[in-house]
C-alpha cells in the first residue's frame, strides 16, 4: 500500500499486525482487527483523529451499518450518533488516490436522505469537505473543521 502523508495529525498511529501475509488494523469502534485496505487506511486515521482530538466516543460510531434507501442497501462508512441516539455525523471515505467528485457527494447525499444527520463530509484523507445542514431553512454551510460532538463549556 503505498504512504501518503493523510491530512491529520501525525501522532495518530495505527496498531497494524500481519497476518498470514495480509496487513491487519485494530478498529478500536468495532474492537476488531480488519483488512488494512488503502480505504481503511483513511477510514482508521479519521477514527482515531475523532476519538484523541474531538472528544468523540467510539460508542456512539456505527461502521458500515446497514441502511436501506430506494429499496437498496447500502452502508455508510462512518456514522455518529448523538446522545439520544440520532444520526448526527455521516461520514463517507475513500482511499487517498481517489478524487472526491461530485458522485461521492452524491453518495452521502442518498444515505442522509434516510438519515437526516446534521453534519456530512466526505474525505480521501487528504481533502476534507465537511458542512453542516440547516433543515429549517433548506441550506448547508461549508467547514474547514471537524465539529466537536459535544461543545466544551467554560466556568
Amino acid at each position: 500500500m503505498t504512504k501518503a502523508q493523510l491530512n491529520f495529525p501525525r501522532d495518530i498511529t495505527l496498531n497494524i499486525v500481519e497476518k498470514e501475509g495480509e496487513q491487519f488494523v485494530f478498529d478500536p469502534v468495532r474492537k476488531i482487527d480488519v483488512p488494512f485496505t488503502p480505504e481503511e487506511n483513511v477510514r482508521q486515521h479519521l477514527i482515531h483523529y475523532l476519538l484523541k482530538y474531538k472528544g468523540y466516543s467510539a460508542g456512539l460510531m456505527a461502521i458500515e451499518k446497514k441502511i436501506v434507501v430506494n429499496h437498496l442497501t447500502r452502508r455508510p462508512d462512518l456514522v455518529v450518533y448523538n446522545r439520544e441516539q440520532k444520526p448526527w455525523f455521516v461520514i463517507e471515505c475513500k482511499r487517498a488516490e481517489e478524487k472526491l467528485t461530485q458522485k461521492v457527494i452524491e453518495q452521502i447525499a442518498q444515505y442522509n436522505s434516510l438519515l437526516k444527520s446534521e453534519y456530512l463530509c466526505i474525505t480521501n484523507g487528504l481533502e476534507h469537505f465537511i458542512f453542516q445542514l440547516d433543515y429549517t431553512k433548506n441550506t448547508f454551510v461549508s467547514l474547514t473543521e471537524f465539529p466537536e460532538l459535544y461543545k466544551k463549556v467554560d466556568n
